[in-house]
C-alpha cells in the first residue's frame, strides 16, 4: 500500500510539474510574441500634427508593453491627432505621446486688457526649466544709454552710458512654456519638453517694456516662491553700485 502511494504521488508531482513547466514556457512566448506598434520614422516635435507618411507600423515584443507603457497600435487612429510631446524618431508612439483631446487656445488664459508675450529662453535665463504655467518671475534685462529724456530722474543706481541690470517687471503671470500644443499647454509627455520660450501675461504698456529689453539682449527670468506676490522694486545695478548692492545683500535687503 505505501508503495501503490508513493507511486501515485510522484505521477501528480510530474504532473504538477510538467504543467508549470508548460505554463512558464507559454509565458515566455507570450512576452516575445509580436503585435503591430505604430513607430515614427524620424523626430516627432510637440505640437506636429501626425500624417501617414512620417509614421510607420511594425512588430514589436508584446511583453516591452504594460499597462503604464502603452503603444498605438493603428496609424490610422494617430493621423489628424497632435504629439503633446517630442517623439525621437525610431521610437513607439505611446499613448500619453498624443494629445487626444482638443487643446484649449492660449488666449482663454488671458483677462481681458493683457496680451501674451513670449520671451526667448535658455538654461539659465528660463531657470533650469523650473518654470510652469502659472508661475509668478520677476524679467531682468542688461541694457545701455539709460539717461532720460526730458531730464527726468534716472533709475537708481543707474549709470548714465553704461550697462546697468534692471529689473523690468515684477510679479508677472506665466502663461505657458514652450510651443503651443508641448507638455506645458496642456498635455501629457515626458519631461523632454521644449523649454527655449516662456509666454507671459503682460499689459499693453509691459509689452513694449519687454520687446525693447529684449532688443538690447537676453532677458533674464526669476522664479518667484508660491504666494509671493510683494512688488519690491529693486534697484538697477552697475559697475558703479555692485559693492554696495552685495553688502545690501549679504545684510538680507
Amino acid at each position: 500500500y505505501a508503495l501503490v502511494l508513493a507511486v501515485v504521488l510522484g505521477v501528480i508531482a510530474a504532473f504538477a510539474v510538467q504543467d508549470y513547466i508548460g505554463k512558464e514556457r507559454q509565458k515566455s512566448l507570450d512576452q516575445v510574441k509580436p503585435v503591430q506598434v505604430v513607430f515614427a520614422k524620424d523626430d516627432v516635435p510637440a505640437g506636429t500634427q501626425l500624417r501617414e507618411e512620417i509614421l510607420e507600423p511594425r512588430d514589436w515584443p508584446a511583453g516591452y508593453l504594460t499597462g503604464q507603457l502603452t503603444a498605438w497600435s493603428e496609424v490610422e487612429k494617430l493621423v489628424g491627432k497632435v504629439a503633446s510631446q517630442r517623439i525621437p524618431g525610431g521610437n513607439p508612439v505611446f499613448l500619453d505621446a498624443v494629445q487626444t483631446k482638443p487643446l484649449a487656445p492660449p488666449t482663454a488664459a488671458l483677462e481681458r486688457g493683457s496680451r501674451a508675450f513670449t520671451i526667448s529662453t535658455d538654461l539659465i535665463t528660463g531657470v533650469a526649466g523650473m518654470i510652469k504655467p502659472g508661475s509668478r518671475v520677476d524679467i531682468l534685462a542688461h541694457v545701455r544709454d539709460l539717461e532720460p529724456s526730458g531730464g527726468g530722474r534716472r533709475a537708481p543706481g543707474a549709470q548714465a552710458g553704461g550697462t546697468s541690470t534692471v529689473t523690468l517687471l515684477e510679479n508677472v503671470k506665466v502663461l505657458g512654456v514652450g510651443a503651443y500644443g508641448g507638455r506645458h499647454w496642456g498635455g501629457r509627455g515626458r519631461d523632454d519638453t521644449d523649454t527655449t520660450s516662456v509666454t507671459v501675461s503682460v499689459t499693453p504698456i509691459q509689452a513694449g517694456i519687454l520687446a525693447y529689453g529684449q532688443k538690447q539682449g537676453p532677458l533674464t527670468l526669476v522664479l518667484r516662491g508660491e504666494g509671493d506676490l510683494e512688488q519690491v522694486q529693486p534697484p538697477a545695478v552697475d559697475g558703479r553700485n555692485l559693492l554696495q548692492m552685495m553688502q545690501q545683500a549679504r545684510a538680507g535687503r
